[in-house]
């Protein structure tokens, strides 16, 4: 989804969402990505009220959500209950995305272009020169490449690697 409050959430998201749009077409693979939008609803004044001032960040980022008042919310979705509803936030380009439909392109892509997944690999340490990866130390030995993916989750330890300022101007 597009609908954040600050500018960095807001232009990841955008990205992300470009990005997805074409995914299946690049890897020829189909990311079982979705469009339908997205619809916040507030129950009350203040929450309205910060939807249109999220609305109004996002809008001045070049994100086309909109506020939606319970009579065109009623109008577009009659099985929504709008009895208690002062509004809502709405942006047509939100979808959903299967996570590992996605994870599946990204291995067969990877693998396209030669690179190696090892999956089921204990990681304990990695071999550091000026700064950057020489090779990991795992339980199936050394491993050296000119470059690694850390792909083992968001709650991984890895404690000694730091990116570099090129990695982050790469991306």
């Amino acid at each position: 989804r597009e609908q954040f409050a600050t500018p960095e959430s807001i232009y990841l998201s955008k990205k992300s969402i470009d990005f997805f749009e074409k995914m299946s077409a690049i890897t020829n693979y189909n990311i079982l990505f979705r469009q339908g939008g997205y619809l916040f609803l507030a129950y009350d004044e203040n929450s309205l009220e910060s939807m249109k001032k999220n609305v109004e960040i996002q809008n001045r980022y070049g994100v086309k959500s909109r506020i939606m008042m319970p009579d065109e919310i009623k109008e577009r979705y009659p099985y929504i209950d709008t009895s208690k509803i002062y509004g809502g936030a709405y942006n047509h380009r939100d979808g959903i995305v299967f996570p590992q439909a996605v994870v599946e392109a990204y291995a067969k892509g990877f693998q396209k272009y030669g690179g190696k997944i090892h999956t089921f690999t204990k990681a304990y340490n990695f071999k550091m020169n000026n700064g950057k990866i020489e090779s990991v130390l795992t339980d199936k030995g050394e491993m050296k490449a000119k470059i690694f993916v850390g792909a083992a989750g968001a709650y991984t330890r890895i404690k000694r690697y730091k990116p570099s300022q090129e990695f982050f101007e790469y991306l």
